[in-house]
């Protein structure tokens, strides 16, 4: 790895492995450069997921990317290029993964192709964080009302705490039955 072999597989969204290297899927790095500039609008990651599936933007296997994914996919360096790897090792005396630390990391600049310029990537994250740390939210109340895969969603609050509904289903018999219930409730118990 330090010398400089990097071994990418197909399955970085925005990438496609032609010939043993990676080179850009320009319809997926398309859909991967409108998720930024959503992000620079100020979209939440559930809502960058949201739009995305509604614009039609699937995986590599077909499927919704979730807003987990999205965060990930907007917050690695891979966008502009940089790969970090050997960011965890086996123990093989408990069996387990462990993350190792970043001075332990090694980082291969130029190692993709760029899907964004390393400077946007940058502006984006650090808007991301400015935005994380309250300075976007007006007189204490974040604006909810567009999240949310169903009519109500973001739009419910509980008359008790405030806290926005959840909608959740559950099984009876062999029907699927839907109802809301408060976020706090479901959180706390």
């Amino acid at each position: 790895i330090k010398n400089g072999v990097v071994l990418g597989n197909s399955h970085f969204y925005g990438y496609d492995k032609k010939d043993g290297k990676l080179v850009i899927n320009e319809k997926e790095a398309e859909a991967y450069r409108f998720a930024f500039a959503l992000a620079k609008e100020g979209k939440g990651f559930y809502t960058i997921a949201n739009i995305m599936y509604h614009n039609g933007v699937r995986g590599k296997n077909g499927q919704r990317i979730s807003d987990v994914q999205w965060r990930k996919m907007i917050y690695t360096p891979r966008a502009h290029g940089t790969m970090i790897l050997h960011t965890t090792e086996y123990d093989f005396e408990t069996k387990k993964r462990i993350k190792l630390p970043e001075r332990d990391w090694i980082f291969i600049e130029n190692a993709l192709p760029p899907i964004i310029d390393k400077e946007y990537h940058k502006e984006i994250l650090e808007y991301i964080l400015c935005r994380t740390s309250g300075d976007a939210i007006e007189h204490g109340i974040r604006d909810r009302t567009s999240a949310g895969l169903y009519e109500l969603s973001g739009k419910i609050y509980c008359g008790a705490c405030g806290e926005v509904y959840y909608r959740t289903a559950f099984a009876s018999g062999n029907r699927r039955l839907t109802e809301w219930k408060c976020s706090k409730a479901l959180k706390q118990g």
